[in-house]
C-alpha cells in the first residue's frame, strides 16, 4: 500500500492512491477479499484523517 501526496502550482495539496480492490482485480487475486477490504478501509481512514 502506498499513498502519494503532492502540492500543485496553486498550493493545493492532493492525496491519491490506487484502491486495493482495483489492484487485486488487475492482478487476478480473487481469494483475499477480507484482506483487501481491510486495506481499502485503512487507506480510506488515513486519507480522511489527512484531510482534517
Amino acid at each position: 500500500m502506498k499513498m502519494l501526496a503532492w502540492k500543485d502550482e496553486a498550493a493545493q495539496v492532493w492525496l491519491s492512491y490506487n484502491d486495493p480492490a482495483y489492484i487485486a482485480r488487475r492482478h487476478g487475486i480473487g481469494d483475499r477479499d477480507k484482506n483487501i477490504a481491510t486495506m481499502s478501509k485503512a487507506l480510506d481512514n488515513f486519507s480522511r484523517l489527512a484531510a482534517e
